[in-house]
């Protein structure tokens, strides 16, 4: 924590002396973005230095060119959390100049950063740089729900493989957290996990792998989180 506390400093010591510009600043959030995104093993760290910026009156600062928006550390790192998860897991084309290997490898690549974002997100949620608001909304996403249908519809469709592995990631991350929260967020939970025991029960839809996934999750919260 000590070492943590004295590269925050560092940085943002750095920051302040060599960012001059709202470019620069959003490219420094690109580059720690990246880092945690790709190598999930530096999520948490990523996130605990992240909240030391967010909360420093020494980081730099800039306006827009038309003077309308507040341009720092914390508004690009959103953006890029945002971009992030709505662009989600792209589709990949094989070339013709590209070895089976190799998209494998491109493969595990984009999928290893799919699960690094939503976790990065959940610990920024841990640090208080996201609302509870915003993980439901990260949540619903990944539900794949249709327009106009309730989380608690009794025959929901199935989501992607790679949105329930996701789904199960977050919930490990934040869960004990969302269950802490207000009433309202306290439904929101009850609300998911009918949707989860009926998911897990589904053997139409989904193949053992990924029903016993959901299995763990419910649980992990029948052991409040432990």
């Amino acid at each position: 924590l000590a070492k943590m506390d004295r590269l925050s400093a560092q940085l943002i010591e750095f920051l302040r002396e060599n960012v001059k510009s709202p470019t620069q600043l959003h490219t420094v959030v690109k580059i720690m973005f990246n880092k945690a995104v790709s190598e999930p093993f530096y999520a948490q760290v990523f996130a605990k230095m992240s909240e030391v910026l967010v909360a420093s009156k020494d980081m730099p600062e800039f306006t827009s060119a038309d003077g309308t928006r507040k341009l720092y550390f914390h508004r690009y790192l959103l953006l890029e959390c945002e971009h992030e998860f709505q662009k989600g897991r792209e589709v990949l084309v094989r070339g013709d100049d590209m070895s089976q290997r190799d998209f494998d490898e491109l493969e595990i690549k984009q999928k290893t950063r799919m699960i690094g974002n939503v976790r990065f997100i959940g610990e920024l949620y841990h640090v208080g740089l996201l609302k509870a608001f915003i993980m439901n909304q990260a949540i619903l996403h990944l539900l794949s729900l249709p327009t106009g249908m309730a989380v608690t519809d009794p025959e929901p469709p199935a989501p992607s493989a790679d949105n329930i592995e996701c789904l199960c990631k977050l919930l490990t991350t934040i869960g004990r957290r969302l269950d802490a929260e207000d009433e309202r967020q306290k439904q929101n939970m009850r609300d998911l996990f009918t949707w989860i025991k009926r998911m897990s029960k589904r053997k139409d839809a989904l193949p053992a792998r990924l029903r016993f996934m959901l299995l763990d999750v419910i649980e992990l919260r029948g052991r409040q989180w432990k």
